[in-house]
């Protein structure tokens, strides 16, 4: 039984980014992390992550619960007969073909038959002619990604992008010595992710299913095709470009102009405008970002995050739980962050 469990629960944990994956093995107890008592694999994480026990406890919480929502999205595809993600649909390395359902594979669907799709109009797919999107996504295949899943992992070459169709990644830069996880962005339906949209270098970043995600995997020669006949759609990437760097460059910038208060809000807001999905009691951020995620965005530590959140709290413009946040004023959020 140990062993079927343990089956179970390692792929999830390996699916995980690199700290959260060591942080899920130390909660249950899976190699490399010791088999013992909860106090001494927390020790054992807080000396590896060289942190605090209350901050490795934290992790190991936040790691639990990230892989009771993998194995979740797992249970509930299986009872609606769509069976898991498998290794080989992750590890998206491979020459396409036209789409063809397997048995025991991912759905794949031919989007050759799907005419409309919701898209932001400012994002890559959205900037696009009809006629242009359309001959896109008629070149690739559709593929599921449940929440932990990479698209892209660190170090790697790929052969292929990945249209994002529905759900949200995020883009993590990992550094494995210093044991350091950076949110650098979130990308969205519409966007377009992936070594060749990147320039074609080895990639030094994570991007990983923060929900359930769908995408249309393009192989690069039929992308380099697409866009050698498709003016409109070489000069959509290279705005889209543009727009990621200017927002990159903002932040930076705002690392120095503003306080720890004002950053946050401005990115709360950004968040909200992008992401943010209006319902009775405000603006609710659709997207599940950790604590440790945000500070990241913002070049804040932990204790300066917690402080700028309070004044955000008592000012009325927002209300927080796990994982979640709403804007519950807007007008205040933006007076906050000088954007008025």
């Amino acid at each position: 039984m140990r062993t079927k469990l343990h089956g179970v629960l390692l792929p999830a944990c390996n699916s995980l980014a690199a700290i959260e994956s060591v942080a899920a093995k130390a909660a249950f107890g899976l190699d490399p992390a010791p088999d013992g008592l909860l106090r001494d694999r927390v020790g054992w994480l807080a000396k590896r992550l060289q942190r605090t026990d209350r901050t490795a406890r934290r992790l190991m919480d936040r790691a639990v619960e990230s892989v009771v929502d993998i194995l979740n999205h797992q249970l509930q595809a299986s009872r609606i007969g769509n069976p898991p993600v498998a290794e080989a649909s992750r590890e998206l390395d491979v020459e396409l073909e036209p789409p063809v359902a397997r048995p025991g594979s991912s759905p794949v669907v031919d989007l050759r038959r799907e005419a409309d799709l919701e898209i932001p109009q400012a994002s890559f797919i959205g900037r696009l002619a009809t006629t242009t999107s359309h001959d896109l996504l008629a070149r690739g295949a559709r593929r599921i990604f449940t929440p932990g899943d990479q698209l892209v992992r660190p170090g790697t070459r790929s052969t292929h992008i990945d249209v994002i169709l529905s759900g949200f990644v995020k883009v993590v830069a990992v550094d494995v010595a210093a044991r350091i996880e950076v949110l650098l962005a979130v990308r969205a339906p519409g966007d377009v992710v992936g070594h060749l949209a990147e320039g074609g270098h080895l990639s030094d970043v994570s991007v990983m299913a923060c929900t359930k995600v769908v995408v249309n995997t393009v192989s690069g020669t039929d992308f380099q095709h697409f866009l050698g006949i498709h003016p409109d759609a070489a000069v959509a990437l290279v705005e889209t470009v543009g727009d990621r760097l200017r927002w990159a460059d903002r932040r930076r910038a705002e690392f120095v102009t503003h306080a720890a208060d004002v950053r946050l809000a401005r990115l709360l807001a950004d968040i909200a405008q992008s992401f943010g999905r209006p319902t009775k009691d405000g603006i609710e951020i659709v997207i599940p970002l950790s604590q440790p995620e945000l500070a990241s965005m913002v070049g804040l530590g932990e204790a300066s995050l917690q402080r700028a959140f309070r004044k955000l709290r008592d000012a009325g413009a927002i209300r927080t739980a796990y994982r979640r946040i709403t804007v519950s004023d807007d007008a205040a959020l933006r007076r906050i962050a000088d954007l008025t």
